[in-house]
């Protein structure tokens, strides 16, 4: 095959899409300087023109012509450039939405904070007014036991009183009726010792 036509190695000329650089060979075949270039074989991986796909590739499958790649190169850049511009927009418009849902985190963020701010707040002058409102009836309580305590230590006191002061009068009533029994029992001894001595002097 070199003998016959000009072979050009595909890796000097890299493309994105068929690893040609069109622009980078020589518009006239080297085999036939008559016929341009028009054709490349993928199967041999050469350039060639019309004459020798006939000659040297007729049992080649993998033949198209230089205008067919350039058209799908411009086809596939033109694809390629809506994709890129679509995924721009897609991307931008996920960047934004990402934007809005940082803002929409931060304000609902900041509200939530605000509002449990406010209900602690609620709860603890709720707490406040409960604990005064138990304060004031504990307190109550307390006074109605304490009036309630005094009167019966007040009862209590009265009753040890007058216990002490029938204690004493009980004692002062065992002295005075034991001065009356010893009353008692030594005035019929004078009397007969009166008779004794009436008797004596008859």
């Amino acid at each position: 095959m070199l003998a016959t036509h000009q072979v050009v190695l595909i890796d000097e000329f890299v493309s994105q899409i068929d690893g040609i650089d069109l622009k980078a060979i020589a518009e006239q075949c080297r085999t036939h300087p008559l016929h341009m270039v028009d054709v490349f074989c993928y199967d041999d991986r050469a350039l060639c023109c019309s004459l020798c796909v006939s000659l040297d590739h007729r049992k080649c499958e993998n033949i198209k012509s230089i205008d067919d790649i350039t058209t799908c190169n411009d086809i596939f850049y033109g694809s390629l450039l809506e994709k890129i511009e679509h995924i721009k927009v897609v991307t931008q418009e996920n960047l934004q939405t990402n934007h809005q849902e940082k803002e929409t985190l931060r304000v609902g963020v900041e509200k939530t904070e605000d509002e449990a701010s406010k209900f602690v707040d609620h709860i603890k002058r709720r707490l406040d007014n409960l604990f005064e409102t138990f304060k004031k009836q504990l307190h109550m309580s307390r006074d109605e036991q304490n009036t309630k305590l005094n009167v019966r230590i007040r009862l209590l006191e009265q009753l040890v009183r007058n216990l002490e002061h029938w204690i004493k009068v009980s004692k002062k009533l065992k002295m005075m009726e034991a001065k009356h029994s010893y009353l008692c029992t030594s005035k019929p001894s004078s009397i007969r010792s009166k008779q004794v001595l009436k008797r004596s002097q008859i």
